[in-house]
């Protein structure tokens, strides 16, 4: 409740010295929730002007082993600093934004690719704020997955859901793009049934690849642990 918050925080005499603190809305997910992030962003710097925020820090977060791909939160960064100028954008504007700033080297595509990615979560129920279906079905044992993913989604939802995916072009974008479909893919496959425990291995290992692109190898092991299946450390955290 960002208006009524800034209100009273700006009423008790701290006007000028407090920020407004918006989430990505990426973490439990492979793809992230576009949607979320972008409401959640613009009531944030509407309430935060309105009432004397001093500024915005963008939040997002690294829940059970941050298995968002980096790239993920690329949308909400861009925008976050358009909200914080009383800008918004079309997801085209975003789209190319995301290519001019992110990517000013590479070949136009993944700004679409992002945004594209960014409404995969909102095609499915979700089974608990803030957790995206897929990426909780990548993680569910057989009795979570049995008695509360797959009575939450009917077949037209996962089928239209697999088409989706199938849409967004991977070829010639950064490959952290295409492991975002690919664990969006595997959460998928788990929830109608199939899991190819060869292929979660395929995809553990590119995770690692891309987690060392950006991040340092602390929380890499626990993160690899947790995915998994039926692993003995799948929910102990490694030191």
């Amino acid at each position: 409740p960002f208006e009524a918050q800034c209100r009273i925080v700006s009423g008790a005499g701290f006007a000028g010295q407090y920020y407004v603190a918006p989430g990505a809305g990426n973490w439990n997910s492979f793809s992230g929730r576009l949607d979320v992030a972008e409401s959640n962003i613009r009531l944030a710097a509407r309430s935060g002007r309105a009432h004397g925020a001093r500024g915005l820090l963008l939040t997002a977060w690294g829940d059970n082993g941050h298995h968002q791909p980096w790239l993920t939160l690329y949308p909400a960064l861009i925008l976050a600093s358009a909200a914080t100028h009383g800008q918004s954008l079309t997801r085209l504007e975003l789209a190319e934004r995301i290519d001019a700033l992110c990517f000013p080297a590479a070949r136009p595509g993944h700004g679409a690719a992002l945004c594209a990615l960014g409404a995969i979560d909102r095609l499915l129920p979700q089974p608990a704020p803030p957790r995206s279906y897929l990426h909780s079905a990548f993680f569910a044992d057989e009795t979570e997955l049995e008695t509360k993913l797959r009575p939450l989604a009917a077949p037209v939802d996962l089928s239209r859901c697999e088409e989706a995916l199938q849409a967004i072009p991977t070829e010639g974008l950064d490959p952290e793009i295409a492991l975002a479909v690919r664990l969006n893919r595997a959460g998928l496959q788990r929830a109608l049934g199939r899991s190819p425990e060869e292929e979660r291995q395929a995809l553990i290992e590119d995770f690692a690849t891309q987690w060392r692109r950006h991040c340092r190898e602390g929380g890499l092991t626990w993160s690899m642990a947790r995915m998994h299946l039926n692993s003995a450390v799948k929910n102990k955290r490694i030191l």
